[in-house]
C-alpha cells in the first residue's frame, strides 16, 4: 500500500478511521494519523479517499498543509504558509531561549513566566499576533 500511495505523490494520510500494523508503518517514510488502531489481520477497506475528515475539531482536506508528529496533527492555515519558514525559525529561537532559562535555580517560577512572556512579545507570539 505504501508503494502505491507514494507512487502517486502521497506522503501521508490523516483519517477518521483506524490504521493497522503500526510497527510496519513506523518502518516506512509514509506517515499515518488516525482516530485509532484496528486489528492487524483484517480486510483493508477504504470507503472514501481525498474527502475532508473532521478529527479533534478540525477539518483536514486533501492538499491542506499540516504538521504532524507522534503527538498529533495541526492544520496550517493557507494564509500562513508563506510566512511559515520565517515564523518557524523564530519559534525555534524562542524555544531555545526558554529552554536555556527554565532549569535555572536562581529564578522563581513567576520570574520565569515573566521572562517567557517578554520573549513571546519580542518574537511576536502573543495571541492574535501575526
Amino acid at each position: 500500500m505504501e508503494k502505491f500511495l507514494t507512487s502517486v505523490g502521497c506522503i501521508g494520510i490523516v483519517t477518521d478511521g483506524g490504521v493497522r500494523d503500526i510497527d510496519g508503518l513506523l518502518s516506512t517514510s509514509f506517515a499515518a494519523y488516525a482516530r485509532g488502531v484496528v486489528i492487524h489481520h483484517c480486510a483493508l477497506l477504504i470507503r472514501h479517499a481525498a474527502e475532508p475528515v473532521e478529527i479533534g475539531g478540525i477539518t483536514v482536506a486533501a492538499g491542506d498543509v499540516i504538521h504532524a508528529n507522534k503527538e498529533g496533527v495541526i492544520k496550517i492555515p493557507e494564509t500562513c504558509v508563506e510566512a511559515l519558514p520565517e515564523r518557524a525559525a523564530a519559534m525555534r529561537a524562542y524555544e531555545h531561549e526558554n529552554h536555556a532559562h527554565l532549569p535555572r535555580t536562581d529564578l522563581d517560577p513567576a520570574a520565569k513566566q515573566r521572562m517567557a512572556a517578554e520573549r513571546r512579545e519580542r518574537y511576536g507570539f502573543l495571541k492574535g499576533a501575526r
